[in-house]
C-alpha cells in the first residue's frame, strides 16, 4: 500500500483486533512499512540527488502495476515531513 501512513492506522488497528480475537498475544501482531527516502546536505541536492533514480524506479514499478510514470510535480507533492509512503 502507498500514501500517507496516518490513513493505515484504521487498518493496523482492525487487524490488531482481529488478531486478539482470534487469541494471539499483541507482541505477536507487528506491523511494519517502508519509505522511499534520501537525505542529502540540503534539500536542493538531495532532491537533484534523488530524483533521477525515484522516476526510474516509480516508472519500472508502474509498468508492472498499470501506473503512469511520475511527473516532477506528483513527486514536489509528496516530499516533506507528511508525505505519502510508498
Amino acid at each position: 500500500m502507498g500514501g500517507e501512513p496516518r490513513r493505515f492506522r484504521p487498518l493496523v488497528e482492525l487487524y490488531r483486533e482481529a488478531g486478539r480475537r482470534a487469541g494471539h498475544a499483541p507482541e505477536q501482531l507487528t506491523v511494519g512499512m517502508h519509505a522511499l527516502g534520501y537525505v542529502g546536505l540540503t534539500t536542493e541536492q538531495a532532491v537533484r540527488d534523488y530524483y533521477p533514480a525515484y522516476v526510474r524506479f516509480m516508472t519500472y514499478a508502474g509498468r508492472e502495476r498499470g501506473w503512469a510514470p511520475p511527473t516532477r510535480t506528483q513527486f514536489d507533492a509528496q516530499r516533506g515531513p507528511t508525505a505519502p509512503s510508498w
